[in-house]
């Protein structure tokens, strides 16, 4: 963090990888990550680098905070149905499942082969950095009630993100409103792919690149909508995340270097 005032006040843009500038309210980044914020004056000019929401201030950004891994693929998937209003901003449950990655490469007992491989566990429950992050980001499409239920799990892969989200279904939306609502949503995002209907997303598909695959169902019956949402947490979840903003405050093209 301490390293971002000193770029900024020599005239160069940042991109913030970590969680420093993520959260609006310096109270709740010390709530959520442990300790106070060394710069909560930077706070309000940092804009949140999701690029298919904020792709054009982070253009104009000098400080940039990329997103956290599940955020990104919650927000992705969630952002466009309630815009339309299509689900309700509250009582939204979130299943959500990261490669061993995911932990960084630091050495404990939890990451050895013997304890991760053939098994599968929750972490975090209803208590993870991220769900603050994701009901900021969220609110600018009709509020969040700050009801959200999110648990991730640590499962046997090296790298990838699925993310299950549970939806309440407002008024009587058909499965092609909501697809046409992301289509929409998404017809200049280059790495948002929305799946036909019945062709579930897999991180397999997303592995090694900056894609984010959706695939959604809509029960009028139960009134709910449950998307599915795959990325790979080490490049749409961090570094090809930062690179595609990088090309948005350099001028560059979105997709420079992240479509090999």
């Amino acid at each position: 963090m301490d390293v971002a005032p000193v770029l900024l006040k020599a005239g160069r843009k940042v991109i913030d990888l970590a969680g420093d500038f993520r959260l609006a309210s310096p109270d709740a980044f010390a709530q959520h990550y442990g300790t106070p914020h060394t710069h909560p004056e930077l706070l309000s000019q940092a804009v949140y680098g999701l690029s298919e929401l904020n792709g054009d201030a982070v253009a104009k950004a000098r400080l940039v905070a990329n997103p956290g891994c599940y955020a990104a693929s919650v927000i992705l998937a969630c952002a466009p149905l309630l815009k339309a209003k299509f689900a309700e901003p509250s009582g939204i449950i979130v299943d959500a499942k990261s490669g061993l990655t995911g932990a960084g490469r630091k050495a404990e007992v939890s990451t050895m082969f013997a304890e991760m491989n053939e098994n599968l566990w929750a972490y975090k429950v209803n208590a993870h950095q991220h769900v603050p992050e994701i009901e900021q980001a969220l609110g600018a499409f009709g509020g969040m009630s700050g009801s959200m239920c999110f648990v991730p799990h640590v499962v046997p892969v090296n790298r990838g993100i699925l993310s299950t989200i549970y939806l309440r279904l407002s008024g009587g939306a058909t499965w092609e409103q909501v697809d046409n609502a992301y289509r929409s949503f998404y017809q200049h995002a280059p790495f948002v792919r929305v799946r036909p209907q019945g062709q579930w997303p897999a991180v397999r598909d997303v592995a090694g690149t900056n894609y984010c695959d959706i695939a959604f169902t809509v029960d009028p019956a139960k009134r709910l909508l449950i998307v599915v949402a795959a990325i790979d947490n080490l490049l749409k979840g961090a570094a090809g995340q930062a690179v595609q903003n990088m090309n948005l405050m350099s001028g560059w093209p979105e997709t420079t270097g992240l479509q090999a």
